[in-house]
């Protein structure tokens, strides 16, 4: 096992508040903890919410070895946050910080009570299953993302970015200061890239989970992230992929009363 809290940085953005189970939230990409403020406004009497900043967002350091950096890493964040309670805590991810959460359940299956992940990006799943058509266009957007990042071009790059999970236009329809907020998360999401594409854990892999897993997606994504729902839905098992109409894979920071409500709802099946 790798020991990934060796690599972790002096400043890390936790928030911990709330009263009853723990229950770690982990954002997306270019995001960070605040994405969860309505969950935790909603649950706090019930949830003792743990919402920690991923490495280079937030108030978490970048990466200190970025050459060697794999969303290994990130699971040592989590392991950070789950030594603060006793007792198992439920983990919940949405797109990078749903991959995350599940590689963390993978690793610590008798400190996880369940897992909620909304569109896990782990898109290393696709060739290895024949979905060579979501490959090919996942990796196309990454490797094109790249070129205009080495050209310096980052906030073309996160354009492209922007405009896929969203939807045409949405870039440019955003704030100039939130474009250039974005725009600094550029190096980070270019390592993240690297780390989900190289990932070598099989599908099978998630089927041997023994906690409750739910699976969400939007109907309103993109194919490669619904693609990989799928995947992991059928190798899971128990676990049941929960279709949200109306929603797209930004649902839980642009449509949160979309996603919120099934998240609590899992969460309170699951209790102890």
């Amino acid at each position: 096992m790798p020991d990934t809290t060796s690599k972790l940085p002096a400043r890390i953005g936790l928030t911990d508040e709330g009263h009853g189970a723990p229950v770690v939230l982990l954002h997306c990409s270019a995001s960070s903890s605040r994405q969860w403020k309505n969950l935790r406004n909603l649950g706090s009497d019930r949830y003792r919410f743990l919402s920690l900043d991923l490495l280079g967002y937030g108030d978490t350091a970048f990466p200190a070895n970025p050459a060697g950096y794999s969303i290994d890493d990130e699971v040592g964040l989590v392991e950070r946050a789950m030594a603060r309670v006793d007792g198992p805590v439920h983990l919940v991810g949405h797109s990078y910080g749903g991959a995350v959460a599940l590689k963390t359940a993978l690793r610590h299956p008798s400190r996880v009570r369940s897992v909620y992940a909304y569109e896990p990006v782990l898109f290393s799943l696709l060739p290895i299953a024949g979905r060579e058509a979501e490959w090919r266009e996942i990796r196309a957007l990454g490797e094109r993302m790249s070129e205009l990042h080495a050209a310096g071009s980052p906030a073309a790059a996160m354009g492209l970015f922007v405009d896929y999970w969203g939807q045409a236009g949405a870039w440019d329809a955003m704030p100039e200061s939130r474009q250039a907020s974005i725009v600094m998360a550029a190096p980070k999401l270019m390592l993240e890239f690297g780390s989900i594409f190289n990932d070598p854990v099989s599908a099978g892999r998630y089927g041997t989970l023994p906690m409750p897993v739910r699976i969400a997606a939007g109907k309103a994504s993109p194919p490669t992230s619904r693609a990989v729902a799928e995947l992991l839905a059928e190798a899971i098992g128990r676990a049941s992929l929960d279709w949200i109409e109306d929603a797209g894979h930004m649902a839980p920071l642009s449509d949160p009363d979309l996603v919120n409500p099934a998240i609590l709802t899992h969460l309170a099946l699951h209790a102890l």
